[in-house]
């Protein structure tokens, strides 16, 4: 209701006066009482235009009038009792800081009410359209300090100290990958062992990308052939396993042995060396610790603690056949000499027989044999000569006696 009055003149009758104060009791009795709360207006406020007030207003409701009409107030506002916001729509409550937009309350629908950012970055939702609640944020964490020290009011049973889940689960695979595993919380479940359907993928070398070229610088695990050269890393081993007692093996390796740190060695089962190197001793054959046969770098010499049997020369008559005395001994001997030389570019004396004069009267002791230059050369094979003396001094024996005879 609006109250329209003009002004009264000391012209206006008494009448005129009267009428405009009844109008003015009726229009304030049924519009607005102001003052303190002892006198409250029991009907509505109309105002088209602002109201200020140094205290405090008490109403039970504050509407705009007509679409796009604000309420603003500029200081707390205290509300005792329930604060309703209406939307035919979407109910809206915004928050602004120094006039500019930061947060909003809504309820989207009947269901969901969330809290959000300016930007839409950060967000809070209650979602209750479901049979099942539910809380979602986004790009929001929670802090320690909310949470509680101990959750407990959903828990049952042994939750709160079991080691393992109450019942185990069996976990299956089907399709092209078969196979299961039962799990129960207690432990990691490792070595589970799958099966993939035999042709059920294209698993060709030429389908999967750089696997041929990877597989080519490997060697397979069987009937392979080495065509380039094998590169070892230095001191470590290349062995070959006992398949009786695995870890049982022999080796070979480039590396150190006792003082030698460019050696070649070959090692078998049960401590044995043969070691090929390149200090004063190059060659030598291990037993244990103990060398037992060395070949010197530097003058070639051949030592060994053992015996030396040489193409096999056994003297067990069980293995020989064709056995003939030698003859005429005694003139072969003569035929042959023993001189003092030295091999030519070796002034290193020596002494010895020459091959060709045996060759002449015991042709079985001469060999060829190829030296290290690659050239053959004729050489004899000296204990073979034993028997050609043996027989020699006998018949040289046998002489002397008939030489005794004629006195």
């Amino acid at each position: 209701m609006s109250l329209n009055l003009t002004a009264i003149t000391n012209e206006n009758t008494f009448g005129i006066w009267k009428d405009r104060t009844n109008e003015m009791i009726t229009g304030f009795g049924t519009v607005v009482t102001l003052g303190d709360t002892a006198s409250a207006n029991t009907g509505n406020i109309a105002l088209t235009g602002n109201v200020s007030a140094a205290g405090t207003i008490f109403t039970d409701t504050i509407d705009a009038l007509g679409a796009g009409n604000l309420i603003n107030l500029n200081a707390t506002l205290d509300v005792n009792g329930d604060l309703g916001i209406n939307a035919t729509t979407s109910s809206k409550l915004k928050f602004y800081l120094a006039d500019v937009l930061k947060w909003t309350a809504q309820a989207t629908s009947e269901s969901i009410f969330e809290i959000k950012n300016a930007a839409g970055t950060k967000v809070f939702k209650i979602d209750g359209s479901t049979n099942v609640n539910v809380i979602t944020g986004t790009g929001l964490t929670i802090s320690n300090d909310i949470l509680p020290a101990s959750i407990t009011s959903n828990i049952t049973g042994n939750a709160a100290t079991a080691t393992k889940w109450a019942a185990s689960r069996n976990v299956a695979f089907t399709g092209d990958v078969t196979g299961n595993f039962d799990i129960d919380g207690s432990a990691a479940v490792s070595n589970v062992q799958l099966t993939v359907t035999d042709n059920s993928h294209d698993h060709e070398v030429a389908q999967i990308t750089d696997l041929s070229t990877t597989l080519a610088a490997y060697m397979p695990i069987a009937g392979g052939t080495f065509t380039d050269h094998v590169h070892q890393t230095y001191d470590k081993q290349i062995k070959f396993n006992n398949a009786a007692t695995p870890t049982d093996y022999s080796s070979i390796r480039h590396g150190t042995y006792t003082t030698n740190t460019n050696a070649f060695v070959i090692h078998s089962v049960g401590n044995h060396f043969v070691s090929l190197g390149s200090g004063a001793t190059s060659w030598s054959i291990v037993d244990g610790i103990t060398p037992k046969v060395s070949i010197a770098k530097s003058t070639g010499n051949f030592v060994t603690i053992g015996d030396i049997t040489a193409f096999g020369s056994v003297s067990d008559i069980r293995r020989k056949e064709n056995i003939v005395k030698i003859d005429n001994a005694l003139d072969k001997i003569s035929k042959v000499s023993g001189y003092t030389y030295n091999y030519k570019g070796d002034k290193t004396p020596m002494t010895g027989v020459i091959a060709q004069e045996f060759e002449e009267i015991l042709p079985e002791v001469v060999y060829e044999t190829e030296l290290l230059d690659g050239t053959t050369s004729k050489a004899v094979r000296h204990g073979n000569i034993v028997g050609l003396l043996i027989e020699s001094i006998k018949e040289l024996k046998a002489e002397i006696e008939e030489l005794k005879k004629d006195r």
